[in-house]
């Protein structure tokens, strides 16, 4: 993007982000009485598109479309965008594989990068887009095909490992090892490329905080090192050396470790639940992006709203699903993330 590209971006960011939710907006959510109170304050706040009988799916779906409008009309080129829509990307060849080769109805969705702008009628519509210029049936062929090639060259050889390791073993869960660890490997790599200290900052804490969600998860699991070595990354953030060693030695000596290298905070998360441990992960993210909000002449203000926006969307999700289904408020405290605004 060019300065004036940016001073525009900002001018218009910086409106939106007067109608993020904030910290009591979601206290207040918490404490709605019931989902149909805390699905009433949303819309109360413009959430939706203000139409009789919209579920929560519909509602989490237009904020979500809303979202990406404002990143297309505003970040032009892809590579400048590419930090917002990777991970989607990498979802959606998680997708199509388990879709092509698993007997299964496939539990996740596609989730559209880039839409018609006429909106979308069906998953065969052609303006649909899934990863980068490809559409959900171009890639569907293609994993059906082999024909790998066809894909951005970050995604060849992940989507043909993924795919003959799904065929060969069944191995659901390997299958998804394989392919998210070349997404945590992309965000690395972005960071590493970029030179926008927001993306370098974001990208680091973002791989760090998914090895040691996987160290956690893997001693919880009395799982060994090796299984831990299979989805991790090295990155600047955190030793995974010293993180695999002490996934050996137990669960115990992974919340010691965090403990030793300062991170005591998500160490003592994890001994409360997994859950707390995901959303203080989530909450060190925000804390380190709301320098933006001083930032004029980058693009960092636009990604960091759009980060903001998925955060919030994330948040009101996990609140309403919990209202949904029954859970007390105190279960739903431990799950609200802090806000950007």
């Amino acid at each position: 993007m060019l300065v004036d590209e940016y001073i525009y971006g900002v001018a218009r960011i910086r409106a939106l982000e007067s109608t993020l939710l904030t910290d009591e907006d979601v206290k207040s959510l918490v404490e709605a009485k019931d989902y149909d109170s805390a699905l009433q304050m949303l819309k109360d706040k413009g959430w939706g598109s203000n139409t009789p009988n919209e579920s929560l799916n519909d509602i989490i779906e237009i904020e979500k479309n809303k979202t990406r409008e404002v990143i297309d009309d505003i970040i032009k080129d892809k590579d400048d965008k590419k930090i917002l829509i990777v991970e989607d990307e990498y979802h959606n060849l998680k997708t199509a594989i388990k879709k092509v080769y698993t007997d299964a109805s496939v539990a996740n969705k596609y989730v559209y990068v880039a839409l018609d702008p006429n909106g979308v009628k069906d998953e065969n519509d052609e303006h649909i887009k899934v990863i980068e210029n490809i559409t959900i049936k171009e890639l569907e062929d293609i994993i059906t095909n082999s024909e790998y090639e066809k894909l951005p060259e970050h995604m060849i050889h992940t989507a043909r490992k993924a795919s003959e390791t799904l065929i060969k073993s069944g191995d659901g869960q390997l299958c998804d090892i394989i392919i998210d660890k070349q997404l945590l490997r992309m965000f690395r790599n972005i960071g590493r490329e970029s030179t926008n200290s927001l993306i370098k900052d974001y990208t680091n804490i973002k791989v760090g905080m998914a090895d040691i969600k996987i160290a956690i998860r893997s001693a919880r699991a009395g799982k060994d090192s090796d299984f831990a070595f299979k989805a991790m990354i090295p990155c600047e953030y955190v030793n995974v050396n010293e993180l695999e060693r002490a996934v050996n030695d137990g669960y115990e000596a992974v919340i010691d470790y965090l403990k030793d290298i300062g991170h005591e905070d998500l160490a003592l998360a994890a001994e409360k639940s997994i859950s707390y441990f995901e959303c203080v992960c989530d909450n060190k993210i925000i804390e380190r992006i709301k320098s933006q909000k001083y930032e004029t002449f980058t693009i960092g203000p636009v990604l960091a709203y759009s980060l903001a926006r998925y955060n919030e969307i994330k948040t009101v999700k996990i609140i309403l699903s919990c209202k949904e289904n029954g859970f007390d408020e105190d279960f739903i405290k431990e799950r609200a993330r802090i806000m950007y605004a």
